[in-house]
């Protein structure tokens, strides 16, 4: 381990914040992620295994037992680095549950927190790392070892220690740039205590951003499902993967072309010439540089943010595919569609539907130089609408009926500006608002001139890239809490209140209505009782209830198996899959969705 010298920190950098965020640690562009464990460290957990699959930790733990590591009581950690250059850069173990010892409860819950940052900051500075620090953080002690019968209390000591953690961390010489943590909830029900928790603690991120006055209709519109999101490549920056500006110098070089002085619209000329003069090798770089075999690029905090939105229509003209890893992560079933063909799928109730506007990087490089579904060039922008007549149909038909949010454009962009010349006239018909997150200042005659447009402009503060992009996360983890509203703990918390007393008698009917539909739910179901069961499902699975003998997975797949209408059995495979803790459960579900026909 590494000696910490503690000396003052500057003090303009900007403070650590505390995000949450429902996403995979082991699938999450972290400068480090935290495992946490116990004494006998057996690897037999669920998130144990998702790591020592995705990292080798048990191997990683077992050379570092050779060289003298050990991990004996609640609070002990140790680093084990990753030898490569994506992120994360390593792993801190943190023992957070074992035998019983003298600590308290509140000492259980905020040791392993405490000390697993401290760890991860040490040994990251020491490696050389000056930049700001993204820490990812497991729920720790939730399981039936920890506190299970208080997850929201635990989770607010261990907030409140990161915090603590936070602060003494900055007085160091370990701050530098400043530093973040990122509570990562693996299920959606620990994702809901967890923004209760941190409202309780008041640890909400500060947003420096100034909003726009009409941001509650966002909001609303969000969180009924009324809203469309259209991702551009803004949200991948900092993840790993190149930028449009380094594909286009990949294409300059071969040409032997020069870049100096040449803006957007130069890049789309010099695309078209490469595209052809080199005919079918557009489509091989763009897989190369962007396709899925490039598995360390990880999604970012602000994808898994941006993801946990309860939309059904994701527009992307992005070719990488960390938006559908992200879904993936938070078991959401998502649809590619990437050609006009597959346009029809997206009437189809169920599911997340990521159209890839621009093409997609795993379909592209076996195509010839006309088939290959990309817009990069010239040509493929002034041509886009009448080759994909179908996608801009689906547009323009979205623009009528929902709110748009686009994140990771600017407004100099020519992929927002070809949306934009298209929709303008329709956003002003539709009196349909539309937002976007843009990395650049705006005069106030700009600002109101977009608005008559009914686009609003959102200027994420900050003045250089690293600033914009943690306050782009405070954005988004701000928005994501707002759209969550109250967290669905009615059934799976005690009244905190004299208020909430009051209705405690009618929480313990609920609960005891759910105690019986458990016992109802059983594999000899016929369809008919499927359906009505379901209703009474999802209204209780809504207001946080939970079964006490088997998952609430294995309730909805018993249901989705009594059902024999496609679109019963799908909606009711969805529910399974959100629920799914056990990665062998998760696949079995992904396969049914797959095979399943509407």
């Amino acid at each position: 381990m590494v000696a910490v010298v503690v000396e003052p920190a500057a003090p303009d950098t900007l403070p650590g914040q505390i995000f949450v965020a429902h996403a995979d640690l082991t699938q999450l562009s972290a400068d480090a992620v935290v495992l946490s464990t116990s004494t006998n460290q057996d690897w037999v957990g669920m998130m144990s295994g998702a790591f020592d699959q995705a990292f080798g930790v048990a191997a990683l733990w077992e050379r570092a037992k050779e060289g003298g590591a050990h991990l004996n009581e609640i609070g002990d950690v140790w680093w084990l680095p990753l030898e490569t250059e994506a992120k994360p850069r390593g792993i801190v173990l943190s023992v957070c549950t074992g035998p019983a010892s003298t600590l308290t409860r509140r000492e259980m819950r905020s040791l392993p927190v405490k000390a697993a940052i401290r760890e991860a900051m040490t040994n990251l500075r020491a490696s050389g790392a000056t930049h700001r620090l993204l820490i990812g953080l497991p729920l720790m002690r939730l399981g039936k070892g920890g506190d299970i019968r208080d997850p929201l209390g635990s989770v607010q000591d261990q907030i409140a220690a990161a915090r603590t953690a936070l602060d003494e961390l900055a007085q160091s010489d370990l701050w530098q740039s400043g530093a973040d943590v990122a509570f990562a909830a693996f299920t959606y029900d620990h994702y809901q205590v967890a923004l209760e928790a941190r409202r309780l603690e008041d640890q909400q991120p500060r947003v420096q951003t100034v909003l726009p006055p009409n941001f509650d209709l966002l909001v609303r519109s969000l969180r009924n499902d009324e809203s469309v999101l259209f991702v551009g490549a803004g949200l991948s920056a900092g993840t790993g993967f190149p930028t449009y500006h380094e594909m286009i110098s990949r294409m300059a070089q071969r040409l032997g072309e020069d870049l100096t002085g040449a803006d957007q619209a130069a890049y789309l000329d010099l695309a078209q010439w490469f595209r052809d003069q080199y005919p079918g090798e557009t489509g091989r770089l763009v897989a190369d540089l962007f396709g899925s075999h490039n598995t360390a690029v990880r999604p970012s905090l602000a994808h898994y943010l941006l993801m946990s939105m309860p939309v059904r229509y994701v527009l992307t003209t992005n070719w990488d595919d960390l938006l559908e890893r992200a879904l993936g992560a938070l078991r959401r079933y998502s649809v590619r569609v990437i050609t006009d063909a597959q346009i029809a799928q997206t009437g189809r109730r169920d599911g997340t539907f990521v159209v890839k506007m621009h093409g997609d990087a795993d379909h592209c490089a076996d195509l010839d130089n006309a088939n290959d579904g990309l817009v990069v060039s010239r040509d493929d922008y002034d041509q886009f609408f009448t080759a994909k007549p179908m996608m801009a149909s689906l547009l323009e038909g979205l623009l009528l009926n929902r709110t748009f949010l686009f994140v990771g454009y600017s407004l100099r962009d020519p992929n927002f500006r070809q949306i934009h010349a298209k929709i303008a006239h329709t956003l002003r018909e539709a009196k349909q608002p539309a937002f976007t997150l843009i990395f650049e200042s705006l005069s106030e005659p700009a600002r109101k001139q977009w608005n008559k447009q009914q686009v609003f402009p959102i200027c994420i503060a900050g003045n250089t890239k690293e600033e914009q992009l943690f306050h782009l996360a405070c954005l988004l983890d701000h928005l994501a809490d707002r759209v969550a509203g109250d967290s669905r703990l009615y059934l799976s918390s005690k009244p905190r209140t004299e208020k909430q007393a009051e209705t405690s008698s009618l929480q313990q009917k609920l609960r005891e209505l759910g105690t019986l539909l458990e016992s109802e739910i059983e594999d000899t179901l016929d369809e008919e009782q499927a359906r009505r069961l379901s209703v009474v499902l999802a209204f209780l699975t809504d207001q946080g209830w939970r079964p006490k003998r088997v998952s609430l997975s294995t309730l909805w797949e018993r249901l989705a198996n009594a059902s024999t209408a496609p679109e019963d059995r799908h909606d009711c495979l969805i529910r399974a899959l959100a629920h799914a803790e056990q990665r062998d459960v998760i696949l079995r579900l992904k396969n049914s969705l797959d095979q399943s026909t509407l």
